[in-house]
């Protein structure tokens, strides 16, 4: 708008105050309630059967899963929460897109380095065993929380300013619901079925979306595919390294690099031996192939 001198005046939407605030409470919520949902639901507590867990963290509450005995749930947990977090700006587009971005990304950061440090105090006060209290095994989780909260997050960043790399960030999300749903109780037939029908639902809404404003975004769904794909031996590493990691075993650099050497050899040997569901993601991407064709026609000029 101009004013009476005839110069132009920038306007601020009065409501981007309020739709600010919103998205960080709700990037908040997503971060750690969301993502950790089944921690929360659990009581965020430590059972004492837990692979890993440490004599007196039972009756200890922890805002997030630090602990080794959790590994393979604390990398899902994180990277569905960064995942979620950082989406949110596409359910705000009154807000500027790079504040939402910006906004997401940070309250992301800052939530997730709040949960880590206030897990990690709890553990180094309450835990009993000299392992759970190692400051190497805590800052070795502690890493592997931000750098597993870095990627996802990036990933979603770049999906909310590019709707085309949505296959990505959501491929992210497909490949940890089996440890998530499983985390919420579900038993292992119906954490199978749950599983492969929210990678349909998501990566065909994915797909879809993706190629809405131009359909070059295709290329990227093999990607897409190819990380799905990839998250089942990262699981099957974690899990053997977690059941490596717990009190009892010692803890030293040689056994510290024989537990890396082990993960990496689970993955390598379960990158194509391991069962996979591949048809979720064939039959989502053959959904968006059609809705595709359908619109292309529907848009076609009639002779």
């Amino acid at each position: 708008m101009e004013d009476g001198d005839g110069f132009a005046v920038a306007t601020v939407n009065p409501r981007v105050p309020i739709l600010a605030g919103g998205l960080i409470l709700l990037a908040v919520l997503a971060t750690w309630l969301f993502g950790h949902l089944p921690w929360v639901l659990d009581g965020f507590r430590v059972h004492d059967d837990a692979r890993g867990s440490a004599t007196g963290l039972a009756s200890v509450r922890l805002s997030i899963p630090l602990i080794a005995g959790q590994l393979t749930s604390l990398v899902a947990f994180t990277a569905i929460g960064s995942i979620g977090a950082t989406l949110l700006p596409l359910a705000f587009p009154d807000l500027p897109r790079a504040l939402a971005v910006v906004l997401s990304g940070l309250t992301l950061a800052v939530t997730t380095l709040i949960l880590t440090l206030t897990a990690r105090s709890s553990i180094s006060t309450h835990a009993a065993d000299a392992f759970a209290g190692d400051e190497r095994v805590l800052d070795g989780l502690v890493a592997g929380v931000l750098l597993v909260t870095a990627a996802a997050g990036f990933l979603g960043c770049l999906a909310s300013f590019q709707i085309g790399l949505l296959p990505l960030a959501t491929a992210v999300v497909v490949g940890q619901l089996p440890v998530w749903f499983g985390a919420l109780g579900a038993d292992a037939d119906l954490t199978r079925l749950l599983s492969r029908l929210g990678a349909l639902v998501l990566l065909a809404a994915a797909f879809v979306i993706s190629v809405r404003r131009s359909a070059g975004w295709i290329v990227l769904w093999p990607v897409a595919l190819a990380i799905v794909w990839i998250a089942t031996p990262l699981r099957i590493a974690t899990s053997g390294m977690q059941d490596r990691l717990r009190p009892g075993a010692g803890l030293n650099e040689d056994n510290l690099s024989d537990v890396f050497a082990h993960g990496r050899e689970l993955f390598r040997v379960s990158f194509w031996e391991a069962p996979q569901a591949w048809w979720p993601g064939v039959v989502a991407a053959g959904i968006a192939v059609v809705w595709l064709l359908v619109v292309r026609r529907r848009t076609l000029p009639h002779r």
